[in-house]
Parts: C-alpha cells; structure tokens; sequence
C-alpha cells in the first residue's frame, strides 16, 4: 500500500517503481499542486486504486470535469465494496460500474506513426490554439497519425473528467513519442506528463524557445531532465545530422590517388574510371571479375592504382586486360606483334 500525504522532494524515479509494483495507493489529494497531479498520472496509466484521505474537505458537489472530481469518481470506480449514495455523481459511478467500467492498467501498443500531443485545453489562448492546430494539420499532412486531447478527445464527460483522462492515457500508450507545447499553468498536461512517463515515452518539447525552466519548478525540472525523452530521439537526430555533415564535407573534400601519364600518382578531384596492377602493368574495368577475386584475396590491393581513363593508362605503359577487356587486349597484341616484327 502506497501513502501520499505530500509531494515535497518527490523523486519520481525511484516512486515510480515502488507504482510499478503496487495495487493501491492512500493519497491526499491536492487538485493544485503539481507534484500531486503528475503522481496522479502515474498511479493512473498503472490502474493503481486509490483512496482519498481528505476527501471530506472536498467540494464534492460540483459535476464537471475537474481533478477533484475525477479522481473521486476513479477512487469509487476501484472500491471493491458498495458506497453510499450522497449525490448525484454517485449514481453515475455506480451505473458505470454496473456497465463494466473500471480502474484498469493502460497498456503501451504503439503505433510507429502516431504522436500524442500534449497541450492546453481550456485555458489555452487564441494564439496558442491556432499554434496547435496547424502543427496538428502539417503533421497529418505528412502521414502522421496525432492525437490532440481539445480535437480528438471526447470532452463531454459525465463522470467528471475519468473517461477523458482514459482516452487521453490510452492515445499516449498507443503513440510513438509524446510532443509537448508545454504550458507551465495547464493542469491537464501535467497529468497527461504523469502518464507518458509512467509509460516511459519519449517526448518532444515543441516550444522550447518559449521555456525558461525554474529550478523551484519540480515540473519544469522533471521535462529537463526527462528520462524517456529526446535525449534519445534528439541524439539519434544529432548523430544522423553530424553523419550526413560529415559525409558531406568528405564529399567536398575527398580526393582521389589516380596515376597519371608517365605513371607518378596525384591527386583528383574526381574518381578514376579504370583500374590496374601496378607491378603486372595491367588496366581493366572496375568491375573486371578476374581483380574481383584476386581482391577478395587480398592478393591485389597493395598494387592496386587507378587511371583517370584508358589514355592515361596506355601512355603510362599498362596493357588492357585480357579478361574484361577482350577486344581492347587483342588489338594491343596485335600491335605488340607488329612491333615485334618491325624491329626485326
């Protein structure tokens, strides 16, 4: 059994793990404080059932979404015995109950194209909405699958935000990666943020020019320090870019050891169109079967040189190949015996 009397110094790591391996958790519930929500989100996506302990000092009487109201509808949810009707929200729960619905652990089944993106809803501002919105439409356009609680998440809730919250946490479990246009005063991100890290995703922080991070902030400094995060997609991104820069100045800057007319090496620009055997005195194709095996070998790479093209190699002494340059070969021997015949 888990105990939640305050979210001071709260290492998420290590409390994760303790949810992990627990059923029930006795919580004071504090609808405002960060910590509270965020371990709300992980007790959550782990279908930990929970008890609340100051439930009496509660304003209980409001029906709409709120995290005070959901997580009383989610403790009445997982209590395995019948609870006193005293409002209305009561029904509602016991009829839900009686239609099968329940506390229950959300399980990852990711789909490779899907995001989840987490954002404000309610509170959001008019710039921030139209922010979202044409992210969303550019990364559809783009083949992606998005999950956007204010457009794609049924907010008509009548069990005071549970059924949200379980939508919204079994989108994420079924996403690749979670982006965040993270909103330092949205309450629902910061459950959403439980949820992904409970389900070790990683995610992408889209506004982060806009951030400046607070170390008084334990919020802020979870994001910064995010364990599932794009550390691991920004490095991937990072080393793939680094790769492709680096092959890109190799490419400006390669240059290639070919053998010129009176057989010395230089440099090129460009790469050579013929092969040889420097001490056999021999040009081919690149792609002669005969220097193949020899390479594989590795009998022929130590006199390995290469021609800018079939004029140089002949001006520098070599000789065709007789294997992949069947016709070039006999027109030299033939030159050769009439050489021969010449100097007699």
């Amino acid at each position: 059994m888990l105990k939640y009397l305050n979210y001071d110094n709260l290492d998420v790591t290590s409390e994760l793990k303790k949810i992990e391996s627990s059923k029930y958790a006795e919580i004071i519930l504090l609808p405002t404080n960060k910590m509270c929500l965020f371990t709300l989100g992980m007790l959550f996506a782990n279908g930990i059932k929970i008890r609340i302990l100051n439930e009496k000092d509660l304003n209980l009487e409001i029906t709409t979404k709120s995290f005070t109201m959901m997580p009383y509808v989610w403790s009445k949810l997982g209590c395995d015995q019948q609870f006193p009707i005293k409002r209305e929200m009561d029904e509602r729960i016991l009829k839900a109950k009686e239609n099968g619905l329940s506390v229950e652990k959300i399980i990852n089944k990711q789909v490779n194209n899907k995001f989840f993106l987490i954002c404000p809803v309610r509170n959001a501002t008019e710039e921030q909405r139209k922010w979202i919105e044409n992210f969303v439409i550019e990364k559809q356009n783009q083949g992606y699958i998005v999950h956007a609680p204010h457009l794609h998440t049924n907010q008509n809730d009548l069990l005071g935000g549970f059924n949200v919250c379980k939508e919204n946490s079994m989108a994420v479990a079924s996403s690749k990666e979670v982006d965040i246009y993270y909103d330092q005063t949205s309450t629902g991100s910061i459950f959403d943020l439980g949820v992904a890290y409970a389900l070790h995703k990683p995610i992408r922080l889209l506004n982060k020019e806009e951030i400046t991070f607070r170390n008084d902030d334990p919020i802020d400094m979870i994001i910064a320090s995010w364990p599932y995060k794009h550390n691991r997609t920004q490095k991937r991104e990072k080393d793939l870019q680094e790769l492709r820069d680096l092959k890109k100045s190799l490419n400006e800057t390669k240059k290639y050891k070919l053998i010129d007319a009176s057989g010395q090496e230089y440099l090129s620009d460009t790469k050579g169109t013929l092969g040889g055997h420097r001490k056999l005195k021999i040009y081919g194709k690149l792609d002669c079967k005969s220097a193949a095996k020899w390479i594989a070998k590795g009998k022929y790479v130590e006199y390995r040189v290469f021609f800018k093209d079939e004029a140089t190699a002949i001006a520098a002494g070599y000789r065709p190949c007789a294997i992949c340059m069947p016709e070039e070969y006999q027109k030299w021997k033939s030159n050769q015996k009439v050489k021969k015949r010449e100097k007699r």
